[in-house]
């Protein structure tokens, strides 16, 4: 993966859990362990004071259109 600002790396987690379904689903669509996708959810979670599992119906929204 190619170096990117840690925000935007947090969304790419959580896009990739989204689509996915699963922390480990997406760690190993992105060639990672599931530590570092958790840790980058709960920042993301901490900076939108938001838990992801309240963002995932509008992450389906967005990505499937349902």
């Amino acid at each position: 993966m190619t170096t990117r600002p840690d925000s935007l790396r947090h969304w790419e987690y959580f896009v990739a859990v989204a689509e996915e379904g699963s922390v480990t689903g997406a760690a190993e669509r992105l060639g990672l362990t599931q530590s570092p996708v958790s840790q980058g959810l709960k920042r993301l979670e901490s900076n939108l004071g938001a838990r992801p599992a309240d963002l995932r119906p509008i992450s389906r929204r967005l990505l499937f259109g349902a």
